[in-house]
């Protein structure tokens, strides 16, 4: 550790690397470009400053909520549910067919 980064935190200043990982990936820019924004060369480093909080996680929950799941021209509305998507809910719940 340099001397430059004890000092820093024994001020008690924010990791500005930290915050600007974490700014750019909320933000969409792709990880392996963050990583050579920030000079980071193995994945292992660059987790360490790419924290994921409470916040991101629900972000990401309401983002998902959103989704469909389905294709460009596609309704996602079925009338009827198949078979085989029947069975296999009802073995995941525990019941038998």
């Amino acid at each position: 550790m340099s001397f430059v980064t004890i000092a820093w935190q024994g001020a008690g200043l924010p990791d500005l690397r930290r915050s600007a990982i974490c700014n750019m990936v909320r933000d969409g820019v792709p990880e392996t470009v963050a990583m050579k924004l920030s000079g980071h060369k193995t994945r292992s480093v660059f987790d360490r400053y790419n924290i994921v909080s409470d916040g991101d996680l629900r972000t990401a929950v309401e983002q998902l909520r959103g989704l469909t799941g389905t294709r460009k021209g596609q309704s996602g509305v079925s009338s009827a549910v198949p078979e085989s998507e029947t069975v296999f809910v009802r073995r995941v719940a525990g019941r038998s067919p």
